[in-house]
């Protein structure tokens, strides 16, 4: 028979989170999974570190913790897939660690990079980030950037000459 004390310490889901994510102290809630405060991420391949109070400024991320729900995978090394472009994945990261500080893609050369806004925004729809998309949307990177000719007159100089 079962150890009723057993049962009581013990959850079935305790078996989805790896032990390279389990803390000595984890306690295990039926509907929400722990997870260490640093985490690492896998999106596409690529590692990124960060912790769960940053993750959790996006209502996707904190819903993700709070339901525990198939958006997120632990791969075997304790890391938590994410399916997201890992090339924009830096962009929505550096957001969430500063919201107010947004992004901008302009060069002298090429002016502003609307493809890379267009791609963000829709990441920052898909992650709930309410600030960011609505920055893009607007276009409100458009008055970051002031860039303007002026014309300057230079006075006539005359050069002196000393004659001796």
């Amino acid at each position: 028979m079962n150890n009723p004390e057993q049962d009581k310490t013990r959850h079935p889901q305790q078996d989805f989170i790896p032990s390279s994510l389990q803390t000595p102290n984890m306690q295990m809630n039926p509907s929400t999974p722990s997870l260490p405060n640093v985490i690492t991420l896998d999106v596409g391949g690529r590692k990124f570190r960060t912790t769960k109070a940053v993750l959790s400024t996006s209502p996707y991320f904190a819903n993700l913790f709070n339901r525990w729900e198939d958006h997120a995978e632990i791969q075997a090394d304790g890391s938590l897939f994410i399916d997201v472009d890992p090339e924009i994945f830096p962009h929505l990261l550096n957001y969430l660690r500063r919201p107010n500080t947004f992004p901008l893609y302009w060069t002298r050369n090429d002016g502003f990079d609307y493809v890379l806004y267009t791609r963000l925004g829709a990441e920052a729809d898909y992650f709930m980030l309410e600030g960011l998309k609505w920055w893009i949307r607007r276009k409100e990177y458009l008055e970051a950037v002031k860039v303007g000719v002026e014309n300057y007159e230079h006075p006539q100089v005359t050069p002196e000459y000393d004659d001796e």
